[in-house]
Parts: structure tokens; C-alpha cells; sequence
């Protein structure tokens, strides 16, 4: 592989895509945290959501637009792998920009009414 540095001027978007191996069309919609575990997972997505800048509906799921920042990015990505290792329905998609992350959590199968419940809130 070989990396070649972009254009002058040319915008830059790296993809990141974490999802459980298995079809997640097939992955049963169920959590295996505790109630305890839940809500504090709850609380740490609803700290991190809460500096969202925007929040768009797509199929089957949510885009959600950050700043870019690498406290912020670190924090997204452990999320992410935890709420995998819990929640294997959800497909995480994270886009980066020379200004912007954009998340998108898809629940396929599921639908819109899922993510929402869970990433809709500010």
C-alpha cells in the first residue's frame, strides 16, 4: 500500500466502519448489560451526544456532526466498542474531515425508532 499526501485544496475524509463480524441484520435486538450498566452507559453516550452540533435521520438510523477533536474522537471510539460488545444489532460508521466527525448509527433491520431512543436525545 502506499499513501500519497492529498491536493492542495483537495478535502480529506477518512472512514472508519466498527461493526460486529456477524450480519447485524440477524443480530437479535437485545442488550446484555444490567440496568445498572445501561444507565451508565446512558449517562456517558448523553455526555458525549451532548456536544453534538447536528443530528440528521437517515435510513435505519441517525448521522450525528461533531467538531473535530481528539478527546472527543477517543471518547466516540471507546463507546463504540463498548456499546458492540453489548449491543451487536447497532453498525457504527465514523467519518473524519479536516473539521468535522460525523457518526452514523444504523440499527439494520431494526429500524429508526431504535437508534433514535438511544442517540436522538441531547
Amino acid at each position: 500500500m502506499q499513501l500519497t499526501e492529498p491536493a492542495v485544496g483537495e478535502r480529506v475524509t477518512r472512514v472508519l466502519e466498527l461493526k460486529e463480524a456477524d450480519n447485524p441484520r440477524s443480530a437479535p435486538l437485545m442488550c446484555t448489560l444490567s440496568a445498572t450498566g445501561q444507565q451508565d452507559r446512558l449517562r456517558h453516550w448523553d455526555r458525549v451526544l451532548g456536544v453534538a452540533e447536528h443530528r440528521t435521520s437517515v435510513a435505519d438510523g441517525l448521522v450525528l456532526r461533531f467538531r473535530l477533536d481528539l478527546e472527543l474522537s477517543h471518547a466516540l471510539t471507546t463507546l463504540i466498542h463498548a456499546e458492540l460488545e453489548c449491543c451487536s444489532f447497532f453498525v457504527f460508521q465514523l467519518s473524519l474531515d479536516s473539521h468535522f466527525m460525523m457518526l452514523t448509527v444504523t440499527a439494520p433491520g431494526h429500524g429508526l425508532d431504535v437508534v433514535e431512543q438511544m442517540f436522538g436525545r441531547s
